[in-house]
């Protein structure tokens, strides 16, 4: 690699992989928003304020990582690569999963921008928008990523998993609110995927 790529390249990675962690963050922040953490006697640590901001600043990086992408001249990429699904000649299928979660995040961010013109049932709809975009992101840096099978990413992605996952079963098995419902089965389902999801990652890394 020349200078230039090796620098588009390394921003390449180092955006990808910070915007995976705060996607990572924001779903994370978004569930604990939902199980209701927080008491009239803790610091206001987890509130909506923060979950939006965690969300804009993973679409900052994602731009990072997107306009590193395509001025790369190794990997020579062209707008069809970087923005329409399949159309690329690296890795398609996974890069593809990558552009698909692009524009859920979009949408996710947006449709929380219009709030209040959509109406909360609309918006809590396309909200769970949010969890594609997370499966998807994880597939799509499992695959598509060059640092896999470094100890330190593989890391990142099991944590990770292991973070989201653990959220949502507790959120599916607590009631929330004078009429909420428990999911058990929806919660088992989501540990069998989580499992699944640590196991390939560290098969990946092999």
């Amino acid at each position: 690699m020349t200078g230039w790529s090796q620098i588009t390249w390394t921003a390449a990675r180092a955006g990808g992989m910070t915007a995976y962690v705060l996607v990572t963050l924001g779903v994370a922040l978004g569930l604990a928003l939902s199980l209701r953490w927080q008491r009239p006697a803790w610091p206001r640590l987890i509130t909506n304020e923060l979950h939006r901001f965690v969300t804009l600043l993973s679409l900052v990086f994602i731009t990072v990582h997107i306009a590193a992408v395509w001025v790369d001249p190794y990997l020579n990429f062209g707008w069809t690569d970087v923005f329409i699904p399949l159309a690329g000649h690296y890795r398609p299928i996974w890069t593809a999963l990558g552009i698909v979660a692009l524009y859920l995040v979009l949408a996710v961010w947006i449709t929380t921008q219009l709030r209040s013109y959509i109406g909360y049932a609309w918006w809590r709809r396309l909200h769970g928008l949010a969890f594609a975009v997370y499966a998807l992101s994880t597939i799509h840096g499992i695959t598509a990523g060059s640092d896999t099978r470094t100890p330190w990413a593989v890391a990142i992605y099991c944590l990770a998993l292991l973070a989201v996952g653990g959220l949502l079963q507790l959120r599916l098995l607590t009631p929330i609110g004078a009429h909420g419902r428990t999911h058990p089965n929806l919660a088992a389902g989501a540990l069998v995927c989580t499992l699944c999801g640590v196991v390939w990652a560290l098969t990946m890394s092999l």
